[in-house]
């Protein structure tokens, strides 16, 4: 994404019109359907990235495809059938891709000899797919919309839907999914969901719209205003300057929320997410409190002959000695250790010991 990945490889790229374009997604989605169709796999067609309709050249293609095509198919394999389509011959060239990356670029041959057009295959879990695609759609506003997320210091906006992130100071301990229905998403964040599925011809369009929610705050994306993942990840996306020298000099009357009343927004729009708040943190402080009593520390004050490497396994053991452990453990604190050494070493039988 981007389309600068070539580059990275020493390989020359250009940009093509709207109908090279267009010629050239036809056959690039050809062979994936293609390849779907003979493995007989039902899966999510791919999904072209919408931009704006205006827009008259293109330095790539992105396109979302279901992961689970790469379950019965290689990269090189996708390259092949693809290189056979466009009757190039020889090897199309590609950057090497990390296993955690989405992202898999190549390049498909222009008109013009040794230089390639950039396509990036964005892979995405069926359960997200369809949050996913419209997330990437429209020049990088999912992006600008999850700005406005992440604000508040807990919830998270981004491919795999809206989360809110769960924090015991510094430490984040749990995401739990608060939807991954677009629609529902856009009308937390105070968006006109008809006017995003009319798209947008320009991308001043785009910005008006990525502007339009009664808790835009343009201060919230001033570089100095992000952390330092994102001013880096930012700074190299066009879009994201282009609307930061939109709304340099426009005044806005929305504002944004504080961080409860962002809570209370979660809750007026998810009801059901205060039970599941609750139950989280329960079970969050649960498992803290018993890890005060039984843990490795604990352990080598009665045990400190027992090696690094065998603390966990011992651990392991005497946490099969008894039924109900948390329990148990919340209930002796201070004494579990003790008695559990003592279980394991007088070989007692775990089913006789009723926490």
């Amino acid at each position: 994404m981007g389309g600068n990945a070539l580059k990275t490889i020493n390989v020359e790229s250009k940009r093509l019109n709207k109908e090279e374009f267009n010629n050239i997604t036809k056959k690039t989605v050809k062979v994936l359907n293609n390849i779907a169709s003979e493995l007989n796999l039902k899966i999510n067609a791919p999904h072209e990235v919408l931009a704006y309709k205006s827009k008259e050249t293109f330095g790539d293609l992105d396109l979302l495809i279901d992961k689970e095509l790469l379950n019965h198919i290689t990269y090189e394999e996708i390259l092949n059938r693809l290189g056979k389509e466009l009757k190039f011959e020889g090897s199309l060239p590609f950057k090497p891709k990390e296993e955690k990356d989405m992202v898999f670029s190549f390049g498909l041959p222009s008109d013009e000899k040794n230089v390639f057009f950039q396509v990036d295959l964005i892979s995405s879990e069926n359960e997200y797919f369809d949050f996913h695609s419209k997330y990437l759609n429209w020049n990088d506003l999912g992006n600008l919309i999850g700005v406005v997320a992440s604000s508040n210091g807990f919830l998270k906006y981004g491919h795999d839907g809206l989360k809110f992130q769960f924090r015991d100071g510094t430490n984040l301990f749990k995401e739990h999914v608060l939807t991954t229905d677009w629609d529902k998403a856009l009308l937390f964040f105070g968006y006109d969901k008809e006017t995003y599925y009319k798209g947008f011809d320009k991308i001043e369009d785009i910005y008006k719209y990525a502007s339009s929610s009664r808790f835009f705050d343009k201060e919230l994306y001033a570089f100095e205003n992000r952390n330092h993942t994102q001013r880096t990840r930012d700074r190299k996306r066009p879009t994201y300057n282009g609307f930061l020298n939109w709304i340099e000099n426009r005044n806005f009357n929305s504002k944004n929320l504080s961080s409860n009343e962002w809570k209370e927004r979660v809750y007026e729009v998810f009801p059901e997410f205060k039970e599941v708040e609750l139950s989280i943190w329960n079970d969050y402080n649960s498992k803290k409190e018993i890890k005060k009593y039984f843990n490795g520390s604990e352990l080598v004050k009665y045990k400190p002959e027992l090696e690094k490497e065998e603390i966990s396994f011992y651990l392991k053991e005497l946490k099969s000695l008894v039924n109900n452990f948390e329990n148990f453990v919340l209930e002796n604190k201070d004494d579990t250790m003790k008695i559990l050494i003592d279980i394991k070493e007088n070989k007692k039988n775990r089913l006789k010991i009723k926490p």
